[in-house]
């Protein structure tokens, strides 16, 4: 058991180094016959500048009520203040095409949340980045612009990516398919 607190960084470190070192492996080879391929124009749109009116639009239409992100803010908090955060946001967004992460995503905590009342071990700590707030807007304004893409890339056959349809759809077609054969 360790209770120095030099022998407890120590234990940390090396835990968490270990867990999230990167782990070589073969990619397969995929060959790109028979798979739709999105056009420029498509693949322009997704790589374009985040816009004023996509951000505001985002963070006015997420529910505010939700609890915090790790970082402490949800959206209730943004929408509040974006009077005074727009521009500084804004300038953190316009970084992310410029292929370097900005600092400010980069110096950040990470806290470790209890999983269980009496620790035994390092893997019953929960790993959680203080900064989830800024990386929320980017992820959600990409997620949307795809969605406007996904349906010229994914097959008519792939149903449950298809808005209001299931994944058993297609379990139900392959049914009534073999029942008339």
């Amino acid at each position: 058991m360790v209770k120095k607190v030099y022998e407890i960084k120590e234990v940390v470190s090396s835990y968490f180094e270990e867990h999230f070192k990167a782990r070589s492996w073969l990619r397969p080879r995929l060959s790109l016959a028979g798979f739709h391929v999105l056009s420029n124009a498509q693949s322009a749109r997704l790589v374009v500048d985040f816009t004023k009116e996509e951000v505001c639009c985002l963070i006015r239409e997420s529910d505010g009520d939700k609890s915090p992100r790790p970082d402490g803010f949800n959206f209730a908090f943004l929408k509040r203040f974006w009077s005074l955060m727009k521009v500084d946001v804004m300038d953190l967004l316009a970084e992310f095409h410029t292929n370097k992460v900005p600092k400010a995503l980069l110096s950040y905590f990470v806290a470790l949340v209890l999983k269980v009342p009496c620790p035994q071990g390092m893997t019953v700590f929960r790993p959680i980045s203080l900064l989830g707030c800024l990386y929320k807007i980017i992820s959600k304004v990409l997620a949307n612009r795809f969605c406007g893409i996904l349906s010229s890339i994914i097959s008519k056959n792939q149903s449950v990516f298809i808005p209001g349809k299931h994944m058993l759809d297609s379990v139900l077609v392959a049914t009534e398919a073999i029942d008339y054969a």
